[in-house]
């Protein structure tokens, strides 16, 4: 759903992530879960783009549920992938997994059941942790 001109908003479930079109190019915005990876697939095409229009992928931090299909994508198309410097150690571990906001919702046993069962099915215990990232500072 293009949620502003140029800013495309991939629902699923509680996890968000988004695509930037500027000039004809993309630039992704959290890449979800490894899950995720179809829906970014099947976005493209519903915006008569492909990977190649990919320019670069920005994480806003390093949990997995931010991180997921990222490596995959960089290894495809070679973009870079930029995250703060604070997080950029943290996205090179595997299983970064986000506990917190896992297990925020436990006191409502629904929303608790849907989050954790939305993660897992999308890959949440099989997150692939990243190889190379470039770092960014605030500014």
């Amino acid at each position: 759903m293009e949620i502003a001109k140029g800013v495309h908003h991939f629902d699923c479930g509680a996890f968000n992530w988004y695509l930037i079109e500027e000039s004809g190019r993309l630039t992704l915005v959290d890449a979800g879960f490894p899950g995720h990876y179809k829906v970014y697939k099947e976005g493209l095409k519903t915006l008569g783009k492909t990977s190649k229009d990919l320019e670069a992928i920005v994480l806003t931090h390093g949990h997995g549920d931010h991180t997921g299909f990222a490596e995959r994508l960089r290894k495809e198309t070679g973009v870079p992938v930029f995250v703060h410097k604070n997080d950029a150690e943290m996205v090179k571990k595997p299983l970064q997994l986000p506990w917190f906001g896992l297990f925020i919702n436990a006191w409502r046993p629904n929303t608790f059941v849907n989050v954790l069962g939305h993660a897992i099915v999308n890959g949440v215990f099989t997150l692939p942790h990243l190889t190379k990232v470039n770092s960014v500072e605030h500014g």
